[in-house]
């Protein structure tokens, strides 16, 4: 995982101009997002989401990091929400799939 996470800073550094130490503040989100296993699509994301807080730190005040902290810490949460309510319907399509079974049977309809 460490060397996932420090892939991905040097991603952002090299491709987009992120500061790593910007980067590494941003750590603990980073482990988080990754532990929830997210595809390419979601890594994406996760990365502009960086690239987009680390502009909007250039464009304002060095205060503000706090403040992309507490969105990134919104964003890491609502994925989580997103992650639970994929795991009920996985559930609840395996109930499903369980009670409907082919018939043993062929049946002729007509």
């Amino acid at each position: 995982m460490d060397e996932t996470i420090q892939q991905l800073i040097q991603l952002l550094e090299s491709r987009y101009g992120v500061d790593p130490k910007f980067s590494a503040t941003l750590m603990p989100l980073l482990y988080a997002a990754m532990r929830a296993d997210p595809d390419a699509r979601e890594i994406k994301l996760i990365l502009e989401g960086i690239v987009a807080a680390f502009g909007a730190r250039k464009d304002a005040e060095a205060g503000s990091i706090d403040e992309v902290h507490g969105i990134l810490s919104q964003f890491s949460q609502e994925m989580r929400k997103l992650d639970e309510a994929l795991k009920v319907l996985t559930v609840y399509l395996d109930r499903v799939r369980k009670t409907v079974r082919a018939p043993s049977e062929p049946r002729t309809i007509h």
